[in-house]
């Protein structure tokens, strides 16, 4: 998952839907959820809109959830280029999760977290 500023929501992408929902989960989204479209650098696409828990987890072991709209991606059609290339585009981390924490740049280790 990268960490997006720009993005004001967090979106779950195809891969890491398909390996937590699987096929028929976001086939079933589809049935139920309405869509809602986003553009970015990269370009637009269409998402589902799902109620979830992001549970993250401090370095001393501690979890904290935090309750959001979550966008996950609609999938394109199975063997299109399109699917292709939605898998491997990475989910992002956005501003509502982000601006609960201290975002901090640790350039001489190359490391980005959260505080």
């Amino acid at each position: 998952m990268l960490m997006d500023t720009g993005a004001g929501a967090t979106s779950l992408h195809l891969r890491q839907a398909l390996s937590l929902v699987g096929e028929v989960g976001l086939r079933q989204l589809g049935r139920v959820n309405n869509l809602v479209h986003a553009r970015g650098i990269g370009g637009s696409a269409a998402y589902f809109v799902e109620a979830a828990e992001i549970v993250l987890t401090h370095d001393d072991g501690m979890e904290e959830g935090f309750h959001l709209d979550l966008k996950i991606v609609k999938p394109a059609r199975q063997g299109s280029m399109k699917r292709d290339m939605q898998l491997k585009i990475p989910s992002l981390l956005g501003k509502d999760i982000m601006t609960e924490f201290n975002v901090v740049f640790d350039w001489p280790r190359g490391q980005v977290y959260l505080d």
